[in-house]
């Protein structure tokens, strides 16, 4: 359900839009909001564990395409 994903090697890799820019995105998802989020340009693992078996999982990725720029100016300013 996530467009102009792409899958190989058990991996997904997709393109995340934060705030007008694009970050490539390699990333695994497991039932119940376990997610694994890597930016190879900024250097960064995201890993989330969690017990989301009812609620919007989805919730998670939308938080990181909502505040990644903020990481990304952080690493910058350093």
């Amino acid at each position: 359900n996530i467009s102009d994903d792409n899958y190989a090697y058990l991996w997904w890799n997709i393109n995340i839009n934060s705030n007008a820019k694009n970050y490539n995105c390699i990333w695994a998802n497991g039932h119940g909001s376990q997610f694994i989020y890597i930016f190879p340009e900024l250097d960064v693992v995201i890993v989330t564990t969690g017990y989301n078996y009812e609620n919007d999982s989805w919730a998670i990725s939308e938080g990181i395409r909502k505040y990644l720029y903020l990481l990304d100016e952080s690493i910058q300013s350093n």
